[in-house]
């Protein structure tokens, strides 16, 4: 009766194929991500279940991210923490950077594809550029997770943004929203 049950487990851990993963490494394989901060890597024990490492700067200081991610109904999570929410819902995350510093992580907008749909997540302000707040987006998708990464910026009532790393999908779509532009 051990044994049996046994091998019921190994044969059900065994017929995990790749399309039953949630998350779709050959996307990001395709785009060639390697310059972002923040790279989400598939756990090589469980295919639900990604690292996030990399570095990130928050008020001139670098922070190493190295962290589990977990996804459950829509959420990415960190620990019991939300990270990224897919859901309708667009429940606001948390980005821990050490024990007593954290980037707050909003919803800001989805971005139509033919790929399916990306959401923009913005943190909260990571620097100040002399009277303008600066913030990450990162653009996310819930099977590839981070593909691309920008920072913004608010001045005179219009958004701008620089410094993009990584893919951005529908490029046309994303400019209307953002001015590209470098800081000097």
């Amino acid at each position: 009766m051990k044994n049996s049950f046994l091998l019921i487990i190994l044969v059900f851990i065994w017929s995990c194929q790749s399309s039953d993963c949630t998350y779709d490494t050959s996307y990001l394989d395709q785009k060639n991500l390697n310059e972002l901060s923040l790279k989400m890597i598939q756990d090589s024990e469980d295919c639900h279940k990604l690292r996030l490492s990399g570095e990130i700067f928050n008020r001139n200081k670098k922070y190493s991210i190295h962290q589990s991610i977990s996804i459950h109904d829509s959420l990415y999570f960190i620990g019991n923490t939300p990270l990224f929410d897919f859901s309708q819902e667009k429940i606001s995350g948390i980005l821990q950077l050490n024990d007593s510093m954290h980037l707050e992580i909003d919803y800001f907008t989805d971005i139509p594809t033919a790929d399916g749909k990306f959401r923009l997540f913005k943190s909260t302000p990571i620097e100040r550029y002399y009277m303008i707040d600066l913030s990450y987006v990162f653009i996310a998708n819930y099977r590839y997770g981070i593909v691309g990464e920008f920072i913004i910026g608010k001045e005179n009532g219009e958004w701008f943004s620089t410094k993009h790393k990584g893919y951005i999908p529908n490029e046309k779509f994303v400019y209307s929203l953002f001015m590209k532009g470098d800081l000097l």
